[in-house]
């Protein structure tokens, strides 16, 4: 294996273990933690559903006493405004994560053998590995896409609810999950562009081979 095959494989795993990390982890895609009159607040939303939380900052000198909650976004205590559109777009982008990990499977498997062969899989490896890593790169954006669309717009002018305060003004901002799909995204589509060139450089590399093999058999046919 050259070193020109490492690069995108790399690029590839990077991606793979983007997709397993929002998977298998509980990991907020959106998030706000802050001060609010006598508490400290905190919300948290990833795909697996939400985290609420307020504690009193002096002790036993707060009218409500300290709450904690968590739930799933199809459960019966999912009261907030964002439970609806964050389940539906949470559902979709974890189906859109399976597909990816199919893909750039597909991806890393193709890269490690075509490193090893010598005309590199020919048309049809090339042109299964183009569209793999392109599927791939499609199900990563769609990921971040829907959380941006769906559930972030959601927080516009949500309020948390202390006891019979009304607090307003307060918005998750985009957290670790969104980030990391991002950074996914970005390996994905150095890996699109590393394929199509790889792909481009071996059918030239391929034809030059043979020009140099019938030049050079011509020579030696005339040194005869």
């Amino acid at each position: 294996m050259e070193c020109k095959d490492l690069a995108p494989i790399a690029f590839a795993s990077i991606t793979l273990v983007s997709a397993l990390v929002l998977l298998a982890s509980d990991i907020a895609w959106s998030n706000d933690q802050g001060v609010v009159g006598l508490y400290s607040v905190h919300l948290a939303v990833g795909l697996e559903g939400y985290h609420f939380s307020y504690k009193c900052r002096n002790g036993d000198g707060c009218p409500r006493p300290d709450h904690s909650e968590h739930g799933d976004f199809n459960s019966a205590g999912c009261n907030w405004n964002f439970c609806e559109p964050c389940g539906e777009a949470a559902g979709k982008i974890q189906a859109f994560l399976k597909a990816c990990l199919a893909f750039v499977g597909v991806t890393l498997v193709l890269w490690t053998i075509r490193a090893n062969i010598q005309n590199r899989g020919g048309f049809m490896g090339k042109l299964v590995g183009v569209a793999a890593s392109v599927l791939t790169l499609i199900t990563l954006v769609a990921t971040w896409s829907l959380w941006l669309d769906k559930c972030q717009d959601s927080f516009a002018g949500m309020t948390y609810q202390i006891g019979d305060v009304r607090v307003v003004n307060v918005k998750p901002q985009l957290f670790y999950g969104f980030i990391i799909s991002i950074l996914g995204s970005m390996a994905a589509l150095i890996t699109v562009i590393a394929e199509a060139v790889k792909s481009s450089f071996s059918v030239n590399g391929q034809h030059n081979h043979r020009i140099v093999g019938v030049n050079y058999s011509l020579v030696m046919g005339d040194g005869s």
